[in-house]
């Protein structure tokens, strides 16, 4: 049924879209005369100048992207309205929206005539605030052109005061500064320490350090020194913006005998604002530092002790499971399991908070490498008896409070009350019928959330985030869903090393995420869902820097894993899946975290144990979505 004419001015609106059905009813309205139509791509820059309103579609696969593009285009048309169009029906996504700039959210599948209504009710709400803001532009003009000739004034009157305050401060700096804690001292342009330094600098530097060259001045240990010469030899330079040189001084370094200094720095700008000197304050922080470090260690330990006692199934699940894959090591295995099957223990230990077993295993995993192939199965059984007794001092420790064993194999399930009641008739009412599904609430017992075997995900991807320096928000969605632990176990708890990998290669640092423009907050995303095939589709997405194609085709060329010809003739699909080979890590030096190539493959293996299917998809500067599906072997 066609709209009715349309008989007043033509709404002008501004088209952010690129779907073929949100086109076809815009192209409808305005065959109609409805609206003036300004189709844009979503890679235009914002339309300032436009009049009337916006639609903004949200693409699915670059919603990331798109968010962040909302946000610009709310950023520069502050009073405009903006009507958002996406086909997801997702509350938290919609609020999303929301937070970044929409002022009202519709679905792609709503009809033309909807679609007309909003935007008419929209254009009512744009005219008014389009003239206040030409208005308000006008007065902004005006206001800056006087505040710059106020600052200008400002300036002048400073650098007055600074001449004379300069020459006071300078004949009452060497008292100040003898009397000072901390250690005050000036860095000048040749990178040599002027001779003005506070008397405390002796005691923190253990040596005097006037007149001397700052790479060799402060007893720093091994390559600390460079680290420092550099950083300052930039300031200086003056290459790069201020606070981005400032930035990239050193806060802590470390000195030959072991102790952490702090450092903070204070530049002195020439008439020009380039750095002409620096001022340093130094304070040795090592004891403050290691009671720092024992206190967190100490609330971790806490925390993870809170974590089993919680619930103890999911501790008595990863204890039986560690027990089996010692086993494993212990009896001659072939070194590529034994690779992951370490790695896989180190990252589950983390997980649970068993920080000695996870650095004991990562340092096992160290010395592996460096193992000839004949002495690697005496190895593993000594190693796999070492990595057991970090298990058994753990319970030991802790076994008043725990009440666990390592040799214990009980595991304890739960009823609800129609599901006893029904096990108490079917024993006096036996018969063929009753018998099924007393056999299905018996096999259910067993079955165990999701949330449950992936108990300690959470804390871990922070504590992880917390030590790389990045922020974090992890989410896990289906959670509440239950499994066949004995099939579904080995599988998930293999995905911290998705968790971990996201973390560390995909999640960017808050400065560069807002240099890029996101949110300085990462977001990585666990999703499960049961699918009408029977199938358990498993999505991992993260907002990161996503998976450079040219950097992981380079690597496996490196180690050897495929040939320049086969490399060039790999789909984007096929090569984005080579990062699940066994050997190949972008990681550019190895850590506890990454660097072994090892943890992804770990999750191939137990996907095709299952005869499942793995697809990534992933943009650079956008982020990364994995899907894992899997048969459904344990229905609710």
């Amino acid at each position: 049924m066609a709209m009715e004419s349309y008989e007043a001015p033509a709404i002008a609106l501004v088209a952010v879209v690129s779907e073929e059905e949100t086109l076809h009813k815009l192209s409808r309205l305005e065959s109609e005369g409805f609206l003036a139509l300004t189709r844009l791509d979503h890679s235009a820059e914002p339309d300032i100048l436009s009049p009337g309103l916006i639609l903004f579609e949200i693409r699915l696969m670059e919603a990331f992207e798109d968010l962040n593009l909302l946000r610009t285009w709310r950023q520069k048309r502050p009073l405009q309205p903006i009507l958002a169009i996406c086909s997801n029906d997702d509350e938290d996504f919609i609020l999303e929206a929301f937070k970044s700039g929409a002022t009202n959210y519709l679905l792609s599948s709503v009809s033309p005539e909807i679609l007309s209504e909003h935007l008419k009710n929209l254009y009512k709400l744009s005219e008014a605030p389009r003239l206040v803001e030409i208005q308000n532009n006008a007065m902004l003009r005006s206001m800056d052109a006087e505040r710059l000739a106020t600052e200008a004034k400002i300036r002048a009157e400073a650098d007055r005061k600074l001449a004379v305050a300069e020459a006071e401060a300078n004949q009452r700096t060497r008292d100040i500064m003898d009397n000072l804690h901390e250690g005050f001292f000036m860095i000048e342009s040749n990178l040599s320490v002027s001779d003005t330094t506070s008397r405390s600098c002796l005691d923190i530097f253990r040596q005097p350090i006037a007149g001397a060259e700052i790479g060799n001045a402060l007893g720093l240990a091994s390559g600390q020194e460079d680290f420092l010469r550099n950083a300052v030899e930039q300031l200086f330079e003056d290459f790069m913006p201020l606070e981005v040189n400032l930035s990239l001084l050193p806060k802590k370094l470390l000195t030959l005998d072991n102790r952490i200094l702090g450092f903070t720095y204070t530049p002195i700008l020439a008439s020009n604002k380039s750095p002409e000197k620096l001022i340093v304050e130094a304070v040795d922080l090592t004891q403050s530092i290691r009671l720092q470090e024992a206190f967190e260690k100490t609330q971790r330990l806490n925390e993870a002790l809170l974590r089993i006692l919680s619930d103890k199934e999911p501790f008595r699940d990863f204890l039986r499971d560690s027990k089996k894959e010692l086993e494993t090591l212990a009896s001659d295995c072939e070194e590529t399991l034994a690779k992951r099957l370490l790695h896989t223990l180190k990252g589950n230990s983390a997980v649970m908070g068993l920080e000695a077993v996870a650095q004991r295993v990562h340092t096992i995993e160290s010395e592996f490498e460096t193992i000839s192939p004949g002495a690697q199965a005496s190895f593993l059984a000594i190693s796999a008896q070492e990595i057991e007794d970090e298990f058994q001092k753990f319970l030991s420790k802790h076994g008043e409070i725990l009440q666990i064993s390592w040799t214990e194999n009980k595991t304890s399930y739960s009823l609800s009350e129609a599901e006893l009641k029904f096990l108490r008739f079917y024993l006096k009412h036996e018969n063929e019928t009753h018998r099924e599904m007393a056999e299905k609430i018996l096999k259910r017992l067993s079955y165990r959330s999701i949330k449950s075997i992936l108990v300690g995900f959470d804390m871990m991807a922070s504590r992880l985030a917390e030590q790389l320096g990045k922020e974090l928000r992890f989410k896990l969605i289906g959670g509440q869903q239950k499994l066949d632990p004995l099939v579904y176990s080995p599988l998930l708890k293999s995905l911290v090393h998705s968790l971990r990998n996201a973390i560390d290669h995909g999640i960017e640092n808050p400065e560069k995420r807002e240099a890029l423009g996101k949110n300085p907050e990462g977001y990585v995303q666990f999703k499960f869902e049961r699918t009408a095939e029977q199938m358990i589709r498993i999505s991992i997405q993260d907002d990161g820097a996503g998976i450079k194609i040219g950097r992981i085709k380079a690597k496996a060329i490196e180690k050897g894993l495929i040939s320049s010809s086969e490399a060039e003739s790999l789909t984007r699909e096929a090569a984005m899946l080579l990062i699940f080979r066994d050997g190949l890590s972008t990681a550019d030096e190895l850590t506890e975290t990454s660097g072994r190539g090892v943890g992804m493959a770990c999750i191939r293996e137990e996907v095709e144990a299952l005869q499942g299917t793995i697809e990534i998809k992933s943009k650079e500067g956008v982020g990364t979505l994995t899907v894992i599906t899997v048969p459904d072997l344990s229905p609710p």
